[in-house]
């Protein structure tokens, strides 16, 4: 089956068959003509916030579904977290033809889970390797001790022998480079790992050779140690050593479709374009690279098959008003035009506000926010967020988010939020409310996975050896036993926030039990799992004062305080962008020139180059894009009064619709009071 099968008969019958089970005429499904083209088609789609991409991808998929016959080949849908297929299975898993997707021969997973089931692991099993997956750190510390007291070179400059592990401990050598590289048709050492250790070892000297290392790397295989970032390289080598792989995968998989396209880096597109290269294989992307905000972190190259590519565009968003859409295009990295805000704007809202600081008036933003969010309706603030580049604690001629709110401390998210409990984690889904879905999603999963160590659960290795659950291994368990949908309507009901009275409790653990299959749990794992009323008995005051990122106003509007990465996916009702600074350069300000003309040319990033300032412009612009698509009504901005020229003053009110607040100015003087009149 191809997707141009589908036809306009097929979509229109699909959207009235999920509408009449829906009373509610206004909470019906519709498609415009930019959306239907891309379910007809299979050209690579860049749909903006809001536009509603996660149920197209999830129409198209039952579109497909629906008539999909081959009980041999099927469909591959990829994204980047179990997140993101817990949101396209809650578009599809209802529906009879959609259920289809979590059983053979369709497959839906992250792009790692892809890696490893059908490349990696394969090929590790061939090997007669175990595989258990850590992150950096731990894959570090392991490494540092095996290389022992006993073990001597001779260091390159000093006519000396020292123990290795004095390279590690003083940061000469990264023990986290120590992994594998497919290089030349054949598995290697990291060439970075060897270049350091020709750096500072002299090892003929020594009696050593790079084959030692090796040889050691793969002693430690026997043992399952592998880095999540490792499971490319055994990809690529299992390709080398069997061509007949690639063919095998593209008979399975007639059809894939990704999505949330611009986080894939470039090793991963690198690796599905030697497997289903566009021009042989139906592929559709899915995507919006002008949210591509985590661009060569980590030192990963990001795509340039997707993210610098002509893409089908939908610029229409259901998310935000006219007044923040209009505001989006100055924004567009991509330059995709205008943007069309569906939201029908309220009654008497306050406009989209910039409000202007220097160092002895910066207290006054978040009050000043507050006081204008409290003009929207109640129902339609309870959101509020503020939010900036940079969350660390700043220098003494820094600028970060502590400089609007001293308390503020970025550790207090969900990336370093390990629950005591799985009470303590639903708690943390509850307290965040509007917050990034990803992060909650997270939180959750780390609870189970302790819950599971605690109880004894463990996962037998087809050679017999047994080991603890990680996420990978859960993952793998869940298809296994075709209980991925059961598992993810549990952790949906806690992700959303909802707090559970004491026998739906009781009856989510039982649930979450069978579908783990745990033993009688014992002591340990009992209290874990324990409902405690004092969580869900805390009062809005006694949160806050337990969250540093928690700014509550005087007039009562709640202001929850975060970083740009942090709120990613995430809708406000209102929000806050506040101006950071980061090496020498102020964000807001480098991007007042695009929110004065959006004609500008646009910073063109070089990320061999992250440091130079148009590499950290065209950042600048991707942040700040995402940040102010946050928000449905109320669109704010908190820049230095310095920053901002007469002549960009000017046009932004003027032109472009924004009042200007000026807290530098005495509220009752007669300059504020001309302000406030321009505004």
């Amino acid at each position: 089956m191809s997707p141009t099968q589908i036809g306009e008969s097929d979509i229109d019958r699909l959207l009235a068959r999920l509408n009449s089970g829906e009373p509610d005429p206004t909470r019906h499904l519709s498609l415009d003509e930019s959306r239907r083209r891309a379910i007809l088609n299979s050209t690579d789609v860049q749909a903006c916030p809001g536009s509603g991409k996660t149920t197209l991808v999830g129409l198209k998929l039952m579109l497909l579904l629906e008539n999909w016959h081959d009980a041999y080949s099927g469909i591959c849908v990829l994204t980047h977290s179990n997140v993101g297929i817990a949101e396209i299975l809650s578009r599809v898993g209802s529906d009879v033809a959609g259920s289809k997707l979590l059983s053979y021969p369709h497959f839906i997973g992250t792009i790692q889970d892809f890696t490893n089931t059908f490349l990696a692991l394969p090929y590790a099993r061939s090997r007669e390797w175990d595989v258990h997956l850590v992150d950096e750190s731990e894959f570090a510390k392991i490494i540092e001790s095996a290389f022992g007291w006993n073990f001597k070179v001779h260091d390159r400059k000093e006519n000396e022998k020292y123990q290795f592990s004095y390279y590690f401990k003083n940061g000469k050598i990264d023990a986290s480079l120590f992994s594998f590289e497919h290089k030349d048709g054949q598995l290697k050492i990291k060439a970075d790992f060897m270049d350091r250790v020709h750096r500072f070892v002299d090892l003929k000297r020594s009696g050593y050779d790079e084959d030692y290392f090796f040889d050691k790397r793969v002693r430690f295989c026997s043992d399952g140690l592998f880095l999540y970032s490792e499971m490319y390289e055994l990809a690529k080598q299992a390709i080398a050593s069997n061509r007949e792989l690639v063919a095998a995968l593209r008979s399975r998989f007639k059809i894939v479709i990704l999505d949330e396209m611009q986080d894939t880096q470039r090793h991963q597109d690198e690796l599905l374009n030697v497997i289903f290269p566009p021009t042989r294989c139906s592929i559709q992307r899915f995507g919006d690279p002008d949210q591509s905000i985590f661009d060569a972190m980590g030192g990963q190259l990001p795509n340039i098959t997707y993210n610098e590519a002509a893409l089908h565009c939908i610029t229409e968003s259901h998310r935000f008003v006219p007044s923040i859409a209009s505001t989006l295009a100055s924004l567009s990295y991509r330059r995709v035009g205008s943007f069309t805000g569906l939201r029908s704007p309220l009654a008497d809202s306050p406009r989209n506000t910039i409000f202007l600081f220097e160092s002895t008036s910066i207290e006054k933003v978040l009050p000043a926010f507050a006081t204008l969010a409290l003009a929207l309706p109640k129902q339609h603030r309870s959101v509020v967020k503020a939010i900036g580049g940079i969350g660390k604690t700043a220098s003494a001629t820094g600028l970060t988010l502590p400089s609007y709110w001293a308390p503020f401390d970025s550790k207090i998210q969900s990336a370093s939020f390990r629950a005591k409990s799985l009470c303590d984690a639903v708690r943390f889904c509850a307290r965040a409310g509007g917050g990034d879905v990803a992060s909650r999603y997270d939180v959750l999963l780390v609870a189970v996975l302790d819950w599971m160590r605690r109880a004894g659960r463990k996962y037998t290795t087809r050679f017999g050896k047994c080991i603890s659950f990680n996420r990978t291994m859960l993952n793998a368990y869940l298809k296994e036993r075709e209980k991925t949908l059961a598992f993810g309507e549990v952790m949906n009901l806690f992700i959303r926030g909802y707090v559970p009275s004491e026998d739906e409790w009781q009856e989510a653990v039982n649930v979450l039990t069978s579908i783990l299959e745990l033993p009688e749990l014992n002591e340990r794992a009992s209290e874990f799992v324990a409902y405690n009323r004092v969580h869900y008995e805390e009062s809005d005051e006694q949160i806050s004062l337990k969250n540093p990122n928690v700014y509550d106003s005087v007039d009562g509007v709640r202001i929850v305080l975060s970083t740009i990465h942090g709120v990613k996916g995430e809708t406000h009702d209102a929000t806050l962008v506040c101006e950071t600074k980061y090496d020498h350069w102020y964000d807001i300000r480098e991007m007042v020139q695009f929110l004065c003309n959006a004609d500008s040319v646009r910073p063109i990033a070089d990320y061999t180059q992250p440091k130079s300032k148009e590499t950290n412009r065209a950042t600048f612009m991707k942040r700040l894009f995402v940040a102010m698509s946050r928000p449905r009504y109320l669109l704010c901005l908190a820049m230095t009064k310095s920053h901002l020229t007469g002549a960009q003053r000017t046009h932004l009110q003027a032109v472009a619709g924004w009042a200007i607040k000026d807290l530098t100015v005495k509220s009752g003087s007669a300059e504020a009071r001309c302000l406030f009149e321009q505004s």
